[in-house]
C-alpha cells in the first residue's frame, strides 16, 4: 500500500504518485501582509463593495462569494480585463476569472469605522 501511494506512478495523475499529487502544499492565500506595507487600493481598476448578508458581492454583473463570516464588511476589489481580486484591507481573499466584459460601475461603498474593526 505504501509503495502504491508514494512510489508508483499513476497514468491518471500524469505519471505522478498520489502522495505527490494530493499532498498539502504551502499556500499564501488569505495571509495578511505586514501591516507596515500598505497596498495602494486607489486607481481606476479598484472599486469597493459591501459584502451582503448571504456573502455575495457583485462586480460588473458577475456575482461571487466572499464568505458569510465577512458579511457587511466593505472590501476593495481590483478589476482587470481578465480577473477580479477581492481584498479586505491588506488581506487577499480571492481571485476569480472575469467572465463579463465592459465597464464596471464605479460605486464606492460607505465605510463604517465600527464594521472595519
Amino acid at each position: 500500500m505504501h509503495d502504491y501511494n508514494t512510489e508508483r506512478p499513476h497514468q491518471e495523475l500524469s505519471m505522478a504518485a498520489p502522495s505527490e499529487r494530493f499532498s498539502r502544499r504551502a499556500t499564501t492565500t488569505n495571509v495578511p501582509l505586514d501591516a507596515s506595507v500598505a497596498i495602494n487600493h486607489s486607481g481606476d481598476d479598484w472599486v469597493t463593495r459591501t459584502i451582503a448578508a448571504n456573502s455575495i458581492i457583485a462586480v460588473s454583473g458577475q456575482v461571487l462569494s466572499a464568505g458569510k463570516h465577512r458579511a457587511h464588511r466593505v472590501v476593495d476589489v481590483k478589476v482587470t480585463e481578465s480577473t477580479i481580486e477581492v481584498w479586505d484591507g491588506n488581506e487577499f481573499l480571492k481571485a476569480v476569472l472575469r467572465t463579463t466584459k465592459g465597464d464596471v460601475r464605479r460605486k464606492r461603498a460607505q465605510r463604517s469605522p465600527e464594521k472595519d474593526q
